[in-house]
């Protein structure tokens, strides 16, 4: 069975259900990543400012899941993001309670070599 879904109606006007993000991830960010790691960095930005949240608890199992890819490339990518500076940890994971390693994006200013 084949199901079709309207993604987009040019024609009615955006009021609901749609994501406000600073321009400094789309601008400069973009071009400055990977486009595996960029996706992920999109991720954090919609489960961050698309729920009006400054933080985010996901394991990597669920941004793998969520963004299509491999466990280890979800890890690699991640891992990219907060070692350049655009994520930090704000909660480590705690396997006894179950719960996931919390993120938080960073903004600020960020260096591109020309």
């Amino acid at each position: 069975m084949i199901k079709t879904f309207e993604v987009y109606k040019p024609h009615v006007p955006m009021k609901e259900h749609y994501l406000k993000a600073p321009n400094f991830f789309w601008s400069v960010r973009m071009f400055a990543l990977n486009p595996v790691t960029f996706k992920i960095l999109q991720y954090f930005v919609r489960q961050t400012y698309g729920w009006q949240r400054d933080t985010y608890s996901v394991g990597i199992d669920q941004i793998a899941t969520d963004c299509n890819i491999n466990r280890k490339t979800a890890s690699h990518h991640v891992g990219i993001l907060l070692r350049d500076g655009w994520l930090e940890v704000v909660k480590e994971a705690d396997p006894r309670s179950k719960k996931t390693r919390e993120y938080k994006l960073i903004h600020g200013r960020i260096e591109i070599e020309a």
